[in-house]
């Protein structure tokens, strides 16, 4: 921990934790009791707020280009996907008779995985950004997805 004054300050040992509480244990058997309180992207512990940065530059608007695999309905047209900055999402899947479905919700990414979670389900893939294409893949299921980043108004 980084203190205001400059001093840094480290502890190893081992933790516990209740809904409620984050019970440290450090190597000399001493322990530290602290309330917390936990979103999708923040930790508020001891009244400090801890906020997730989101890696690269993964959010905005994004638009396919192209999508297949062997999940993937010869019915979808297209995907629309926008990332926020606090890890909520919004989803639309387009078909080609004009018909949309929107999902919403939160997203995770751990490494170059990319976890869509919502209501109805979850989507996992790996991601791959280059400047302003997204390449998603799901190897399981043969899916590849490649996505243009799209200037908001």
């Amino acid at each position: 921990m980084l203190r205001r004054n400059g001093k840094l300050e480290t502890a190893a040992g081992q933790y516990s934790v209740t809904q409620q509480t984050l019970r440290l244990y450090d190597e000399n058997g001493t322990d530290q009791v602290h309330a917390y309180q936990l979103n999708h992207h923040q930790l508020q512990l001891q009244g400090a707020i801890f906020t997730k940065l989101l890696p690269d530059n993964l959010s905005g608007l994004w638009r396919s280009n192209s999508i297949e695999g062997d999940d993937v309905s010869e019915d979808v047209d297209g995907v629309s996907l926008k990332l926020r900055p606090d890890f909520l999402f919004a989803m639309q899947v387009r078909g080609g008779s004009g018909r949309s479905v929107t999902h919403r919700g939160v997203y995770l990414v751990e490494g170059d995985h990319l976890m869509l979670i919502y209501k109805e389900g979850r989507h996992s893939s790996q991601y791959q950004l280059a400047a302003d294409t997204l390449r998603l893949t799901n190897d399981v299921f043969g899916m590849e997805a490649v996505l243009q980043r799209q200037r908001q108004e």
